[in-house]
């Protein structure tokens, strides 16, 4: 596996995840968008940036009521108003556009947090891509049920064999052993690295920052040395892009909205004079070739514009500069408004911020060179990166339960192609269906039970009759046994050596459709049940023990369809002998 890190841990953090079947679209989305934009910040919502949660408080609850004339938002009856109101909020407090997303061709595009590409086919779970698309004004596009999933943790290591190569994964040796059982054998370069890797500046403000990076670019771009200037968002880089048309400077600008030219930009970024602004996508594996006049001048110049989420991002980044033994040379430049301070710096670097933000001279931008601030850069960026790590830990702890069900379906699905499945025999799911059914009718009426015969077995049933006495329970499961065991006579009369196909196929039908809604339910079940952290409870726990009742359901649920699509079916041949079933 080429770029294993990049594909087992970044990647890792999203499951891979099969959608179709659309629900019913709601109405909700543009009216909730709607509301959310006369809410005032912390006042009537308050945002977690750390956690990425967000949430009314009494004032917002109470805006919120007013709006949509309601005397309690909270009941069962609003719950689908509730998830929308959480969904708007999400939307625009948690999502950013091109830092998260992408606009094109009146669609909205996800990008990779990791290298900032768009993921094609890609959408977000749970309604939440439709309310993203009502923020932003567009046509709403269907919202898809997921159909199934499963971690990339949880793919790779069904391969009895697992390898791969990169340059940065020696820092998560410990992620790789404990998730994979890979170790980490660092291999020396066939020729030795010359790059010169410069400490950090750091400046408070983020326009001190950005003058500062100007002023070099300016200053190493009269020499001739090719520069390659590597922001964190799309945003960033149109940001320094139009600086840098002000200070006329020529560049290339490569970001998920030209990616089509990328193999040009990158092929060209090594030459005399070349400056190339990008996004962190212009990293993993490519191969910047560079002059000998280029190399006379001191080769490439990498600048990143802030620090990354991780250090093997940084260390990607760096990369690109002295391959092969070329020369070269990478700087980062970091201000305390960065996502990375301001998610992890910690109150002392936030109130330091607010003490001194107004003291700054833009035009010469003063370094901030005490240790202090170094390591609050380090220790901000081993947040983030236990961050990540807690999050793909979590997203493989969650598809456990996903795991356990899914191989007992799958097994299942297996069995009964193979005529050797004892957990969905017909017989035994007409006596579990019929005694779950008695059970939750002790006192039986004609009504119930004609109503179950009518939705279950016949629809050309008329009536039960007189004489059969409802309080005798055995009686009364005789009366229907026997009436279910003549339809399947019927049924092959007309199928003929073909029986036992028409029941794997209706038994099959029943398992896929209520496996695809207990994938569904599960990946929904995920978002609610990571709200419950800030009730100190444990998220996994919860999960697993709602995905327990869910499959206890499901398996019931299972049973209830068959027995449908066994009774409720037509069963015929076409002109050319073949058999066929309409499922109604």
């Amino acid at each position: 596996m080429d770029e294993a890190d990049a594909v087992l841990l970044d990647t890792a953090q999203t499951p891979l995840i099969i959608s179709g079947a659309p629900r019913l679209q709601s109405n909700l989305y543009q009216i909730t968008d709607d509301f959310i934009r006369t809410l005032r910040p912390e006042l009537d919502y308050y945002h977690d940036k750390e956690r990425k949660e967000v949430w009314l408080t009494q004032k917002g609850i109470d805006q919120a009521e007013q709006y949509f004339a309601l005397h309690n938002l909270f009941v069962k009856s609003q719950l689908e108003l509730v998830r929308h109101l959480n969904l708007a909020l999400r939307a625009h407090l948690i999502y950013e556009r091109e830092k998260d997303y992408v606009v094109e061709e009146e669609k909205v595009q996800l990008l990779d947090k990791e290298n900032g590409r768009v993921l094609d086919s890609t959408k977000l779970q749970g309604g939440q891509h439709q309310a993203i698309e009502a923020k932003e004004h567009l046509p709403l596009t269907p919202e898809m049920r997921a159909m199934a999933s499963i971690t990339y943790q949880n793919l790779f290591t069904m391969f009895e064999k697992l390898s791969g190569m990169t340059g940065t994964g020696k820092p998560a040796e410990d992620e790789f052993i404990e998730t994979y059982n890979m170790e980490v054998v660092r291999i020396p370069t066939n020729i030795p690295v010359i790059r010169k890797d410069y400490p950090d500046r750091i400046f408070t403000t983020l326009p001190e920052k950005v003058t500062a990076i100007v002023n070099l670019v300016r200053e190493i771009h009269e020499t001739g040395q090719p520069i390659l200037l590597v922001t964190g968002s799309v945003r960033m880089s149109e940001l320094f892009s139009e600086v840098l048309l002000l200070e006329g400077i020529a560049h290339s600008l490569l970001n998920a909205y030209n990616a089509a030219k990328e193999a040009q930009m990158i092929s060209e970024a090594g030459r005399l004079g070349a400056v190339t602004v990008a996004t962190n996508m212009a990293g993993r594996g490519t191969d910047i070739k560079l002059t000998d006049e280029v190399k006379a001048l001191g080769g490439l110049a990498v600048i990143g514009t802030e620090r990354m989420a991780n250090e093997r991002m940084d260390l990607q980044m760096r990369g690109r500069a002295g391959r092969q033994g070329d020369p070269g040379f990478s700087q980062f430049f970091v201000s305390l408004e960065d996502d990375l301070i301001a998610k992890f710096g910690g109150e002392g670097m936030e109130n330091y911020f607010k003490k001194h933000k107004d003291r700054v001279d833009y035009d010469q931008p003063k370094e901030l060179k005490a240790g202090r601030f170094k390591r609050v850069v380090k220790r901000s960026q081993a947040a983030s990166e236990s961050q990540g790590m807690t999050s793909r830990q979590q997203t493989q702890e969650f598809d456990q339960s996903v795991k356990v069900q899914r191989n007992f379906i799958y097994d299942e699905r297996a069995a009964i192609l193979k005529g050797s499945s004892d957990g969905f025999s017909v017989s035994d799911i007409v006596k579990r269906v019929l005694n779950r059914f008695l059970d939750k009718h002790a006192s039986l009426d004609h009504f119930a039970l004609d109503r179950f015969i009518l939705d279950n077995i016949s629809y050309a049933f008329t009536g039960t009759p007189e004489a059969l006495d409802l309080t005798d329970r055995e009686a009364v499961f005789s009366y229907l046994q026997e009436m279910i065991l003549a339809e399947l006579k019927q049924k092959q009369a007309l199928a003929g050596g073909e029986y036992d196909l028409f029941e794997q196929t209706a038994v099959l039908r029943a398992i896929d459709e209520m496996w695809i809604e207990e994938v569904d339910y599960l990946q929904q079940l995920r978002v609610v049940v990571s709200g419950r952290q800030s009730a100190q409870r444990n998220p996994a726990f919860e999960y697993h023990r709602e995905a327990l009742v869910g499959y206890q359901l499901m398996k019931k649920d299972i049973e209830d369809l068959a027995l449908r699509y066994l009774m409720l079916s037509t069963v015929s041949h076409n002109p050319k002998g073949q058999l066929e079933i309409h499922f109604v």
